[in-house]
């Protein structure tokens, strides 16, 4: 990012993004390759594949709340960093970035999403889902300049509503996993076999967690990818949405053969007692519930988020 931002006071003289931006009018092959290194940078924040190993990392290492507060802080701060430097401050109007963001959002996809098939943990498996939320940030990117028939393409719109679904959806995930420790229960499938009978919040916090990050319908998730293929699709990537639609499909049978393992096998384990504390179950089970209740006031937030996409442009 730092190479990129240099490269970009090399060819303008300033730092100020509305000073840049008045003028990148026609981008020379260096100025867009300062444009694509930044993009790179900010991608890292919300754990874009290539630059997705330390949430694989976090996720793997850290207690489910450590990792639940260190990712989905990373993905809404890297998030708003994008719409901020790339749409508000170089525009979508700098095609060189714009397709570089569509290449990583594909990219960004389809590989956490193939990956997930053969996740072993259930920490493993929400950390993909992780970077593939950090995917389809980066394809609503897009989206955010004129579609073809000259009007908003809604990818800020869509970006800003799918962050806040998303970033809960990550907290709710990971306050999980926190709950399946506290009660002594393997993170594998084997050990997630049967959880419903043995420990039925815990299975329902799983399942809420896990559908959230699939956008299952009828969660506040599944919303939030129409809306972003809708605007890739109207900025003119189809490609883009169509990579994200794939990915979430294949990350969805995945996640639904886990949660299918919660409340279908059954390994006649012994059921556990309940070790975690109140305040745990509060924040996991309320990220969790966000999912449904964005689903019925998407309206009043989809308001909210037009408001502050026109603020940022």
């Amino acid at each position: 990012m730092l190479y990129g931002l240099a490269i970009v006071y090399g060819a303008t003289g300033s730092t100020d993004l509305a000073a840049v931006r008045g003028q990148f009018v026609h981008s020379a092959p260096l100025e867009g390759l300062g444009l694509a290194l930044t993009l790179l940078g900010l991608a890292y924040f919300v754990g874009a594949p290539p630059l997705h190993h330390w949430m694989l990392q976090v996720a793997s290492a850290s207690s489910g709340a450590v990792a639940g507060a260190v990712v989905s802080l990373a993905v809404a701060a890297g998030g708003i960093a994008l719409v901020r430097v790339m749409v508000s401050g170089f525009s979508a109007t700098m095609h060189p970035w714009v397709v570089v963001a569509g290449v990583l959002g594909a990219a960004g996809c389809l590989y956490p999403a193939l990956l997930s098939v053969v996740a072993g943990s259930v920490r493993r498996l929400i950390g993909l889902g992780a970077c593939l939320q950090g995917g389809l940030v980066l394809s609503a990117l897009v989206g955010s300049g004129l579609g073809g028939d000259y009007k908003r393409a809604g990818g800020v719109i869509a970006l800003l509503f799918g962050l806040v679904v998303f970033v809960l959806a990550i907290q709710a995930s990971f306050q999980a996993v926190a709950r399946l420790e506290e009660d002594g229960i393997g993170g594998d499938l084997a050990g997630v076999r049967g959880l419903a009978r043995r420990s039925p919040m815990a299975s329902v916090l799983l399942a809420l967690g896990l559908a959230g990050l699939a956008g299952l319908p009828p969660l506040a998730g599944f919303l939030a990818r129409i809306l972003i293929a809708s605007s890739a699709v109207a900025g003119g990537y189809a490609w883009v949405a169509a990579a994200g639609v794939a990915a979430s499909a294949i990350y969805a049978i995945t996640v639904l053969r886990w949660i299918a393992a919660a409340y279908v096998e059954d390994e006649e384990l012994p059921a556990v007692l309940p070790r975690a504390p109140r305040l745990a179950n509060v924040v996991g089970f309320a990220c969790a519930a966000f999912g449904v209740v964005a689903m019925i006031l998407a309206g009043p937030l989809l308001y909210a988020a037009d408001g502050a996409a026109s603020v940022l442009r």
